[in-house]
């Protein structure tokens, strides 16, 4: 049996060191919304009405952005036809998918195999941002894009992914990137 206090190993009179981490950032969490309602609470036992200011604000920094146009096309072409060219998939075509995924998931046993895009792709512009052979004529605009590749989430509900890629919770109610924008731009 180990002496150390910060010894990572479960011991069965105390919690695991992520065990201990993780109740702690919950009692901080509870602590930090305590302070932050604290005052509202207060305010409440004496009987005034609220007012609230909502007049347009001015923003912490000036805008350079005039303006953002997100494309959120919902039902349309797959990223992997339009913007995100993926090779291994061309070097494993027809191929079966791995067993961890195909056990969880029942439409992935029943696809087949893996299937790359039919399309072509080739760099445009000086940023070298790979597109489709389906869009030639924003092709020709690429260095005025921003093509976001980095993002993905390990839930295969596409509801569920929604949420994650415009607010960044699983949860619906959290504000969404264009409410951000907005607020960015003042």
């Amino acid at each position: 049996m180990s002496t150390d206090p910060f010894d990572a190993r479960p011991h069965p009179s105390r919690p695991s060191r992520r065990d201990f981490f993780s109740s702690m950032a919950d009692g901080l969490h509870g602590a930090a919304l305590a302070l932050l309602l604290g005052g509202d609470l207060r305010a409440a036992s004496i009987v005034q009405p609220r007012v609230y200011d909502l007049k347009p604000k001015q923003p912490h920094f000036p805008g350079r952005a005039k303006s953002v146009i997100q494309l959120f096309m919902t039902g349309g072409p797959s990223q992997v036809d339009l913007f995100n060219p993926k090779p291994m998939l061309q070097k494993f075509a027809g191929q079966a998918t791995s067993r961890d995924l195909a056990s969880e998931i029942r439409a992935v046993r029943e696809a087949g195999g893996l299937l790359p895009s039919p399309f072509k792709f080739t760099r445009h512009g000086q940023s070298g941002i790979e597109i489709s052979e389906l869009l030639p004529h924003l092709a020709r605009q690429a260095d005025d894009l921003a093509v976001i590749r980095s993002m993905f989430t390990t839930h295969i509900s596409h509801n569920f992914a929604l949420y994650i890629m415009h607010t960044g919770r699983m949860l619906a109610g959290r504000p969404t990137l264009r409410s951000w924008i907005v607020y960015g731009l003042g």
